[in-house]
């Protein structure tokens, strides 16, 4: 699906994002960050520890733009289009306006 999306989207105007919560990339088990409780699991989705609801991601940007590699089967060079050069560019357009 993503590959879809980036097909019609173009790279160019597509930025990456993470939604990675405090214990990013330390990889599976149960955590507490602050007051709440939650498990990682080997999918790196964070839950909470009844598994009743997602609390966020645990794959950081570098893992993120791996599996943009291995999965979506981008160019490292365009994984580090939607991961870096695309975002750094938007922000420094932000910047000037």
């Amino acid at each position: 699906m993503l590959r879809n999306y980036l097909r019609v989207t173009g790279l160019d105007r597509a930025i990456v994002v993470t939604d990675a919560i405090t214990p990013a990339g330390l990889g599976p088990g149960r955590y507490t960050v602050s007051h709440w409780d939650l498990l990682i699991g080997d999918d790196m989705v964070a839950r909470a520890p009844d598994g009743s609801h997602f609390i966020g991601s645990a794959i950081t940007m570098p893992q993120t733009h791996r599996n943009l590699v291995d999965h979506v089967g981008l160019t490292e060079t365009e994984a580090l289009q939607l991961t870096s050069t695309n975002p750094k560019r938007r922000l420094e357009n932000a910047n000037r306006a």
